[in-house]
């Protein structure tokens, strides 16, 4: 998607943006706050 959204923003549907970001971004921070409490409570 990157690849889209950089080279190609003017055909990029904005639909499947916001839905990529509100269904995928809250699932993957959730993810990335797990993995950092982890890293960090073991040091």
């Amino acid at each position: 998607m990157r690849d889209k959204l950089i080279h190609d923003y003017i055909q990029v549907d904005l639909t499947v943006v916001w839905t990529t970001i509100s269904n995928d971004v809250t699932p993957l921070l959730i993810e990335l706050e797990t993995i950092y409490e982890i890293l960090t409570s073991e040091e």
